[in-house]
Protein backbone atom coordinates (compact mmCIF):
# COMPACT_ATOMS: atom_id res chain seq x y z
CA UNK A 1 0.00 0.00 0.00
CA UNK A 2 2.92 2.45 -0.95
CA UNK A 3 0.21 4.58 -2.06
CA UNK A 4 -1.36 5.11 0.99
CA UNK A 5 2.08 6.57 3.18
CA UNK A 6 0.98 9.90 3.25
CA UNK A 7 -2.61 11.55 4.09
CA UNK A 8 -2.69 13.13 0.34
CA UNK A 9 -1.89 10.02 -1.38
CA UNK A 10 -4.94 8.20 0.61
CA UNK A 11 -6.90 11.11 -0.28
CA UNK A 12 -6.53 10.60 -3.65
CA UNK A 13 -6.65 6.59 -4.00
CA UNK A 14 -9.44 6.28 -1.88
CA UNK A 15 -11.51 8.77 -4.21
CA UNK A 16 -10.58 6.84 -7.33
CA UNK A 17 -14.06 5.83 -9.02
CA UNK A 18 -13.56 2.17 -8.44
CA UNK A 19 -15.04 -0.53 -5.61
CA UNK A 20 -12.69 -1.22 -2.85
CA UNK A 21 -12.67 -4.73 -4.24
CA UNK A 22 -11.20 -3.46 -7.28
CA UNK A 23 -8.62 -1.37 -5.94
CA UNK A 24 -7.23 -3.81 -3.58
CA UNK A 25 -7.46 -6.78 -6.50
CA UNK A 26 -5.08 -4.15 -8.72
CA UNK A 27 -2.20 -3.58 -5.32
CA UNK A 28 -2.82 -7.58 -5.43
CA UNK A 29 -1.85 -8.39 -9.09
CA UNK A 30 1.14 -5.15 -8.89
CA UNK A 31 2.31 -7.25 -5.76
CA UNK A 32 1.91 -11.13 -7.08
CA UNK A 33 2.08 -10.89 -10.96
CA UNK A 34 3.97 -7.77 -11.27
CA UNK A 35 6.89 -8.35 -8.87
CA UNK A 36 6.74 -11.63 -10.37
CA UNK A 37 7.39 -9.70 -13.53
CA UNK A 38 9.49 -7.44 -12.58
CA UNK A 39 12.17 -9.56 -10.92
CA UNK A 40 12.18 -12.43 -14.29
CA UNK A 41 13.06 -9.35 -16.33
CA UNK A 42 15.64 -7.61 -13.75
CA UNK A 43 17.18 -11.43 -13.80
CA UNK A 44 17.06 -11.58 -17.47
CA UNK A 45 18.49 -8.28 -17.89
CA UNK A 46 21.54 -9.69 -15.64
CA UNK A 47 21.74 -12.25 -17.48
CA UNK A 48 22.23 -10.24 -21.13
CA UNK A 49 25.12 -7.89 -18.98
CA UNK A 50 27.16 -10.48 -17.72
CA UNK A 51 27.20 -12.34 -21.55
CA UNK A 52 28.14 -9.12 -22.51
CA UNK A 53 30.91 -8.21 -20.35
CA UNK A 54 32.37 -11.98 -20.33
CA UNK A 55 34.42 -11.01 -23.20
CA UNK A 56 36.56 -8.31 -21.65
CA UNK A 57 37.44 -10.88 -18.53
CA UNK A 58 39.29 -14.32 -18.49
CA UNK A 59 37.52 -16.03 -16.71
CA UNK A 60 37.19 -19.75 -16.30
CA UNK A 61 34.43 -21.63 -18.52
CA UNK A 62 32.35 -22.07 -15.89
CA UNK A 63 31.32 -18.80 -15.64
CA UNK A 64 29.63 -19.05 -19.23
CA UNK A 65 27.00 -20.87 -17.99
CA UNK A 66 23.73 -19.55 -18.05
CA UNK A 67 22.79 -17.98 -14.27
CA UNK A 68 19.20 -17.34 -15.10
CA UNK A 69 18.88 -21.34 -16.03
CA UNK A 70 20.44 -22.70 -12.56
CA UNK A 71 17.98 -20.11 -10.62
CA UNK A 72 15.17 -21.06 -12.61
CA UNK A 73 15.89 -24.93 -12.13
CA UNK A 74 15.86 -24.16 -8.47
CA UNK A 75 12.59 -23.48 -8.08
CA UNK A 76 11.47 -27.40 -8.53
CA UNK A 77 14.20 -28.52 -6.52
CA UNK A 78 13.39 -30.15 -3.19
CA UNK A 79 14.52 -32.49 -0.35
CA UNK A 80 14.56 -35.26 -2.71
CA UNK A 81 17.43 -33.65 -4.55
CA UNK A 82 19.26 -34.15 -1.11
CA UNK A 83 18.38 -37.21 0.50
CA UNK A 84 17.09 -39.84 -2.65
CA UNK A 85 13.52 -38.85 -2.00
CA UNK A 86 13.95 -40.21 1.67
CA UNK A 87 13.25 -37.75 5.22
CA UNK A 88 13.48 -39.11 8.18
CA UNK A 89 13.78 -42.69 7.08
CA UNK A 90 10.23 -42.48 5.21
CA UNK A 91 9.67 -41.91 1.40
CA UNK A 92 7.63 -38.97 0.03
CA UNK A 93 6.67 -38.10 -3.37
CA UNK A 94 8.41 -35.28 -4.93
CA UNK A 95 5.81 -33.31 -5.80
CA UNK A 96 3.94 -33.42 -2.50
CA UNK A 97 7.21 -31.64 -1.05
CA UNK A 98 7.46 -28.97 -3.95
CA UNK A 99 4.11 -28.03 -3.00
CA UNK A 100 4.04 -28.11 0.53
CA UNK A 101 7.32 -25.84 0.12
CA UNK A 102 5.88 -23.65 -2.36
CA UNK A 103 2.67 -23.32 0.15
CA UNK A 104 4.92 -22.27 2.95
CA UNK A 105 6.63 -19.27 0.43
CA UNK A 106 3.15 -18.40 -0.44
CA UNK A 107 2.18 -18.23 2.94
CA UNK A 108 4.90 -16.05 3.92
CA UNK A 109 4.71 -13.53 1.25
CA UNK A 110 0.95 -12.89 2.87
CA UNK A 111 2.22 -12.00 6.34
CA UNK A 112 3.93 -9.21 4.20
CA UNK A 113 1.24 -8.45 2.52
CA UNK A 114 -0.74 -8.63 5.87
CA UNK A 115 2.00 -6.05 7.17
CA UNK A 116 1.35 -3.72 4.58
CA UNK A 117 -1.92 -3.64 4.75
CA UNK A 118 -2.00 -2.46 8.68
CA UNK A 119 1.65 -0.33 8.47
CA UNK A 120 1.78 2.32 5.52
CA UNK A 121 5.15 3.45 6.61
CA UNK A 122 8.24 1.26 6.42
CA UNK A 123 6.01 -1.98 6.35
CA UNK A 124 8.70 -4.34 5.62
CA UNK A 125 11.50 -3.68 7.95
CA UNK A 126 7.87 -3.22 10.86
CA UNK A 127 6.71 -6.68 9.70
CA UNK A 128 10.12 -8.36 9.46
CA UNK A 129 10.89 -7.12 12.66
CA UNK A 130 7.58 -8.39 14.27
CA UNK A 131 8.43 -11.81 12.59
CA UNK A 132 11.67 -11.54 14.04
CA UNK A 133 10.58 -11.16 16.97
CA UNK A 134 8.18 -13.44 17.44
CA UNK A 135 10.50 -16.12 16.18
CA UNK A 136 12.92 -15.24 19.20
CA UNK A 137 10.29 -15.70 21.51
CA UNK A 138 9.42 -19.07 20.30
CA UNK A 139 12.18 -20.57 20.28
CA UNK A 140 12.98 -18.88 23.94
CA UNK A 141 9.73 -20.45 24.90
CA UNK A 142 10.43 -23.75 23.21
CA UNK A 143 14.48 -23.88 24.79
CA UNK A 144 12.41 -23.30 28.00
CA UNK A 145 9.66 -26.05 27.62
CA UNK A 146 12.52 -28.78 27.08
CA UNK A 147 14.49 -27.93 29.68
CA UNK A 148 11.80 -27.61 32.00
CA UNK A 149 10.82 -31.20 30.86
CA UNK A 150 13.58 -32.74 30.87
CA UNK A 151 15.42 -35.97 29.25
CA UNK A 152 12.97 -37.96 30.61
CA UNK A 153 10.01 -35.87 29.73
CA UNK A 154 10.86 -35.72 25.66
CA UNK A 155 11.78 -39.34 25.67
CA UNK A 156 8.55 -40.33 27.13
CA UNK A 157 6.44 -37.56 24.94
CA UNK A 158 8.55 -39.30 21.79
CA UNK A 159 7.55 -42.63 22.83
CA UNK A 160 3.96 -41.37 23.06
CA UNK A 161 4.41 -39.90 19.91
CA UNK A 162 5.55 -43.55 18.04
CA UNK A 163 2.94 -45.37 20.13
CA UNK A 164 0.16 -43.50 18.54
CA UNK A 165 0.63 -41.77 15.36
CA UNK A 166 2.03 -45.03 13.59
CA UNK A 167 -0.44 -44.24 10.75
CA UNK A 168 1.36 -40.83 10.28
CA UNK A 169 3.50 -40.86 6.83
CA UNK A 170 5.48 -38.06 5.82
CA UNK A 171 3.26 -37.53 2.87
CA UNK A 172 0.29 -37.16 5.39
CA UNK A 173 2.16 -34.56 6.89
CA UNK A 174 2.97 -32.79 4.05
CA UNK A 175 -0.77 -33.11 3.03
CA UNK A 176 -1.35 -31.01 6.36
CA UNK A 177 1.68 -28.78 6.09
CA UNK A 178 -0.24 -27.76 2.41
CA UNK A 179 -3.82 -27.88 3.96
CA UNK A 180 -2.31 -25.33 7.03
CA UNK A 181 -0.43 -23.21 5.13
CA UNK A 182 -3.01 -22.59 2.27
CA UNK A 183 -5.74 -21.85 4.93
CA UNK A 184 -3.73 -18.95 6.88
CA UNK A 185 -2.64 -17.72 3.51
CA UNK A 186 -6.41 -17.40 2.70
CA UNK A 187 -6.96 -15.66 6.33
CA UNK A 188 -4.37 -13.51 5.76
CA UNK A 189 -5.43 -12.09 2.39
CA UNK A 190 -9.17 -11.93 3.74
CA UNK A 191 -7.82 -9.72 7.06
CA UNK A 192 -5.50 -7.59 4.64
CA UNK A 193 -8.59 -6.76 2.48
CA UNK A 194 -10.76 -6.03 6.08
CA UNK A 195 -7.75 -3.84 7.26
CA UNK A 196 -7.79 -1.97 3.68
CA UNK A 197 -11.48 -1.65 3.14
CA UNK A 198 -11.33 -0.14 6.88
CA UNK A 199 -8.91 2.55 5.34
CA UNK A 200 -9.40 5.99 6.50
CA UNK A 201 -7.60 9.27 5.35
CA UNK A 202 -6.28 9.97 8.99
CA UNK A 203 -5.28 6.57 10.32
CA UNK A 204 -6.53 6.34 13.54
CA UNK A 205 -3.23 5.62 16.05
CA UNK A 206 -4.57 2.31 18.33
CA UNK A 207 -6.22 0.56 15.30
CA UNK A 208 -6.16 -3.33 15.31
CA UNK A 209 -9.20 -4.53 12.68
Amino acid sequence: MENMITKEKRIAFLMLPATMIEKFVARFLLVTVGLAVAVFVAASLAEITRYLLLPLFNVPETFHQSVLYNLLSMLSADGEQAYGGYAMNMSYQKWLGELCGWAFLVWLHSLYILGGSYWYKKPFFKTLGTLTLISILCSVLSVQIISWVGDDGMRSFAEWLEANFQWMTLNKLLSLGVAFFSAFTLFNWWLSYRLFTRSQVVKPKFRLL
